[in-house]
């Protein structure tokens, strides 16, 4: 990771130098010299870097010099971004010294902290101290440019190689290649024919070779899913907890993490309740367990289903499926593929665009190297893509990497051709446990937080050449889609090694385990450790040990067990010693308080505390990590405010709140951080003058993806939503605008036209409405997929959607129309009749509900019925699904809703609640709709019947 770190400090010594702050940043006598040899020292070293990385696996001493060279460039960062620190600290508080302190005192005070962080005495100023050391990180850079000599290494032109902006297809799905069919039908006879009650079949085989890949194509087969009444998938990986395990399956067939569960026996005895008479299957995936205790007692709570439940395992160890129950009939060891099963795999994914016929040749003798193994067949594809001509297909098959024992060695090939600041991203990936679930907000995040992300222009935006880097390494397969969620990513195993075998001492992942006590050797724990993922198992305690890791820059702490927690105490070992980090993620880890001396943490960037239900606020002493760019605190359930000087934190990029229902209100000044990318939900309070107003919202257009607003109900000023100009906020794509009180006297109209949104929009939603009539400005939303509004109790009449061109799906619920006319399909018959017309032209999903006035629906008349004969009026060309429920006075559907050309094409009819509609409706007309569900208020069961009444009764009574 040293490119990405000599690259910054590069970059910051020569802004020292050059940047119209000189006067500010001025060192004393000579140091400027001692800058400049400096940069040019790095400079010459960095061009060096890939020859570097190549030789440290065949030299120790190569490997010694990079650490060196690594260790020298992180503490010149480190003392730089110190100085960057103060620098714009002490202008933020020159513009902001109202707060109550001289701006003496508060630059004594900032000072102060970076002294203590430094280890310098109270009596030495900070620029002094950034002096000598620019001079010591000289001498040290001096020994290292004198060895570099002796190893005589090429220079590079991959520095300033162009990472390809535009991917064509950034995801193959390797699954679809033939090659496995056979084998997957063996292993589907295994598991459909079971001869017991209980059945275990296992997927054998060396890593890379596709257990996973097969065990996903059987899982996901069309007769497998029907077979079974549960499918089940828990990744295992090296450590087999049996809680984690436990929880896993149950979050899978309940659909919800129990987290008041901490007993196995409690876990275990609701599994077998959910399992009872139940056929299963269960997949465990990449199994390495060979203790037969640890599955024993697991096992025995899954024997409770119906016969023929099966579990299929995967494991490189055959020793590891006989370990787990499973008979050697039911063994099926997984083959290497032929050649031209290999072939398959590179083209579908190399020849994307490129000339089969020019390369093909080539392409078979490349896959000839790849000994039958899928993994290294899909990285050598992911290489191959990036090369254009015959000429670097040739040299990828020249290379020496194809000399190893087994084709994994391609890994390394693939790894060599990234950009080097790939290489940063990629080896950053070490830092997560093998089999992670990686979502790509949360690496990019990271990424930036480290200052990998390299801008090739001035203008660049860093999130867009983070989304560059991650889609570049999903292309080379590097990074893989999670088959059951395409948001989340994970690193397959072999891969993970192959991140860890260039991070070994810089990137380390340590287990402790109750009883187990951590001294430094056991950690590595020398002060060059910089990413530490730390996972807690069981009841063990907290190893204080790794306040000696005093230059980490990255530290991932999780818990196994979601009963152990981070105590206050622990916690401030953690800010008094690690005041280098600038990652840091306590996800989950129970805490309940975070101490004040947070602001220790000068360096921090990247913060995420989701998921700690007990944490009810934050210090104010948070606000003075000025670095501080992602805070997130998803689930934070029991969070009630944020703290008050939010406002300084002039770098926050990025603000989750999601779930976090306490917070009522937010705290004034957030408008100031013009740099906001993410604030997912405002909420507007009626104290305008204490909290965050809509006003506020003036200057942040930077804002994007999903944003929430509610309590509009409290705005008091149309001029202060006209100040908001959500119109300038381009790059939100889903907004929701909530009135929360639905007792409001006056017409909402015009605060809602008001609140225009960007054209662009995507997904709107509007809650809780009081006003007659729906603005002008959504029918200039040409490009929203998805609508929805409800509860919109003063309304008279829908506007024309049928004309929105985009309209995909359209949710109406609880409005107060009497009736919906031909208007709402956007038909103008005043228009010249021959233009023709397509009423919403791409709807697929269209649902009313609780429409407790609505009587009419009107049908078409004569002149309508004869343009759409003449076919010059089409009418919902694509509808699949219909919704109407609860609509208890509507009579009739119009005709052109149940005419065979629509009907024909509708996958899904659901009509409840409908009292006079129920039994107008032609059934025998409509059954050949495959899901046709019509009147639970007229079911045979009785009591279905008497629920659907009275909840139908309750409504109108309510409304």
């Amino acid at each position: 990771m040293v490119d990405a770190i000599i690259s910054a400090v590069v970059e910051d010594l020569t802004s020292m130098l050059l940047s119209s702050i000189k006067e500010e940043v001025k060192l004393v006598t000579g140091v400027n010299d001692e800058v400049k040899k400096l940069v040019n020292n790095l400079k010459s070293i960095q061009a060096l870097l890939d020859d570097a990385e190549e030789q440290q696996l065949k030299e120790a001493s190569v490997k010694n010099w990079l650490f060196n060279l690594k260790a020298v460039s992180y503490d010149t960062d480190d003392v730089i971004d110190e100085w960057k620190t103060w620098i714009q600290t002490s202008q933020f508080q020159n513009q902001h010294h109202s707060s109550g302190s001289s701006q003496s005192q508060l630059k004594h005070k900032v000072l102060y902290i970076f002294r203590c962080i430094c280890f310098i005495k109270r009596d030495v100023s900070l620029r002094h101290v950034v002096a000598r050391k620019i001079r010591e990180f000289q001498q040290r850079l001096d020994d290292i440019a004198t060895d570099q000599v002796r190893y005589q290494f090429s220079s590079s032109q991959k520095t300033d190689k162009h990472i390809e902006r535009h991917v064509t297809t950034s995801y193959i799905d390797t699954q679809e290649v033939k090659g496995r069919d056979q084998e997957k039908d063996k292993v589907k006879s295994m598991i459909l024919n079971a001869k017991s009650k209980f059945h275990i079949v296992s997927l054998v085989g060396m890593g890379g070779i596709g257990k996973t890949t097969l065990a996903q194509l059987v899982y996901n087969d069309r007769e497998i899913q029907t077979h079974f009444d549960n499918k089940i998938w828990v990744c295992i990986s090296e450590s087999f907890d049996e809680m984690r395990i436990a929880k896993a399956i149950l979050e899978s067939i309940d659909g919800s993490f129990i987290y008041d569960l901490k007993e196995l026996e409690n876990v275990l005895t609701k599994i077998r309740g959910i399992l009872r008479e139940k056929r299963f299957l269960l997949v465990l995936d990449d199994v390495w367990n060979e203790n037969p205790t640890k599955w024993k007692e697991l096992k025995q709570s899954l024997t409770c289903g119906l016969f023929g439940s099966t579990i299929l395992i995967t494991t490189r160890k055959e020793k590891v499926a006989l370990v787990m129950g499973c008979r050697d009939e039911s063994i099926y060891r997984v083959g290497l593929l032929n050649s031209d099963q290999c072939w398959s795999i590179i083209s579908q994914i190399a020849l994307v665009q490129g000339d089969r016929q020019k390369l093909e040749n080539i392409g078979r003798r490349i896959a000839d190297k790849c000994k039958g193994l899928p993994l290294a067949a899909t990285t050598i594809g992911g290489l191959l893509r990036f090369k254009k001509s015959k000429k670097e297909w040739l040299k990828v098959m020249e290379q020496k990497e194809w000399e190893g024992e087994d084709g994994l060695d391609s890994l390394k090939l693939s790894y060599y051709d990234l950009p080097l600041s790939l290489k940063q991203c990629f080896k950053y990936c070490a830092i997560f446990p093998k089999d992670s679930r990686i979502s790509k907000r949360r690496l990019i995040g990271m990424w930036m937080a480290q200052g990998y992300l390299k801008k090739e222009e001035k203008d660049d935006d860093l999130e867009m050449i983070g989304e560059t880097y991650f889609d570049n390494l999903i292309a080379r397969s590097l990074l893989q889609i999670s088959k059951f969620n395409d948001s989340i990513y994970m690193l397959h195993d072999m891969v993970s090694d192959l991140a860890q075998t260039f991070t070994k001492n810089e990137c380390i992942m340590i287990e402790v385990l109750k009883d187990t006590e951590l001294n430094g050797n056991s950690l590595h724990a020398d002060a060059n450790v910089r990413h530490l993922t730390l996972t807690i198992e069981n009841d063990a305690s907290f190893p204080m040990s790794i306040y000696g890791l005093n230059k980490l820059r990255s530290l991932i702490i999780q818990f196994v067990r979601h009963g152990s927690s981070l105590t206050v105490v622990e916690l401030e070992g953690i800010f008094d010693h690690l005041t280098c980090l600038r990652t840091l993620d306590l996800r989950g880890c129970n805490i309940k308080e975070i101490p004040s001396s947070i602001n220790r943490l000068v360096h921090l960037r990247w913060l995420d505390l989701s998921d700690n239900k007990n944490m009810e606020k934050l210090p104010e002493t948070l606000c003075e990590c000025y670095n501080l760019q992602t805070l997130t605190l998803t689930q934070c359930t029991n969070m009630v405010e944020l703290p008050q000087g939010i406002g300084k934190l002039i770098n926050l990029m990025y603000l989750d709140i999601t779930r976090c229902d306490k917070i009522k209100y937010l705290p004034k000044g957030i408008g100031n951080l013009w740099r906001l990318r993410e604030l997912a939900e405002i909420n507007i309070s009626m104290n305008e003058g204490e909290s965050f107003s809509i006003v506020e919202m003036e200057k942040l257009n930077n804002l994007r993806g999903r944003l929430k607003i509610r309590g509009l109900e409290n705005v008091r000023k149309l001029e202060d939503v006209r100040k908001a100009q959500l119109v300038k906020k381009k790059n939100v794509t889903e907004l929701r605008l909530c009135f929360d009180r639905d007792d409001v006297e006056e017409d909402e109209a015009e605060l809602l036209e008001a609140l225009e949104p960007p054209s662009d929009l995507e997904i709107l939603s509007i809650e809780s409405y009081e006003g007659k009539t729906f603005p002008s400005w959504m029918m200039n939303l040409t490009l929203l997929t998805k609508l929805k509004i409800s509860n919109s109790r003063k309304c008279e009449e829908l506007s024309p959607l049928g004309k929105l061109p985009c309209l995909k799906e359209l949710y109406l619920e609880r409005i107060r129309v009497k009736r919906v006319g031909v208007e709402f399909m956007g038909i103008e018959k005043e228009k010249d009749a021959s233009t023709p017309f397509l009423s919403f032209p791409k709807l697929k999903i269209l649902s009313f509900e609780q429409f407790w006035e609505w009587k009419e629906w009107d049908d078409i008349d004569e002149w309508l019925m004869k343009k759409i004969n003449n076919k010059t009026i089409t009418i919902m060309p694509h509808l699949q699904q219909l919704f109407i429920n609860w609509c208890p006075k509507l009579k009739i559907l119009p005709y052109h809703l149940l005419s065979p050309p629509i009907t024909a094409r509708i996958k899904v009819l659901d009509i409840q609640g409908c009292y006079v509609l129920e039994q107008e409706v032609q059934r025998d007309k409509l059954s050949h709709i495959p899901h046709f569900n019509i009147g639970l208020a007229f079911a045979p069961n009785p009591i279905i019947r008497f629920r659907a009444v009275r909840y139908l009764r309750s409504k109108l009574l309510s409304w």
